[in-house]
């Protein structure tokens, strides 16, 4: 699943992907990609960060409370990426369930290791993550 604003460069990305044998549904927007998310139950969602209404994170959780054992893959713009503070904030994305970062833009070869390279590792279940840090706390 692809869940992007820009409409020119999700439709493109969705044509490459399919000639490549992959099925491909696409949002664009948050909302509307939870809709077709509990439809079409995707092995792995690349989710735009930046996108009016319902950001990139939001999107996630949204995803990941449905399933928390969902593939997301988060596509970030490249601008400020030596930021210290930017660095951090992506860092803590994995805390969130983020199973992989993409800087855009983005090649369809990219998209394909990307997804190779994600749905080869075990799921990370963010929610039994946050419970296992919470009871080391204790």
């Amino acid at each position: 699943m692809l869940i992007e604003d820009n409409k020119a460069f999700a439709r493109l990305m969705k044509l490459d992907l399919e000639e490549r044998a992959y099925e491909v549904q696409i949002g664009f927007s948050g909302f509307e990609a939870l809709e077709i998310f509990n439809e079409f139950k995707p092995d792995i969602s690349f989710v735009d960060l930046i996108m009016p209404y319902m950001n990139g994170i939001e999107t996630l959780q949204a995803i990941k409370k449905i399933n928390p054992l969902s593939r997301v893959v988060i596509l970030c713009p490249v601008l400020g990426t030596d930021d210290v503070l930017f660095r951090l904030y992506i860092m803590s994305l994995k805390e969130k369930g983020v199973d992989g970062l993409m800087l855009k833009p983005v090649h369809v070869s990219q998209v394909v290791r990307t997804i190779k390279d994600v749905l080869s590792k075990p799921a990370y279940n963010y929610l039994q993550g946050a419970v296992k840090q919470k009871a080391m706390a204790l």
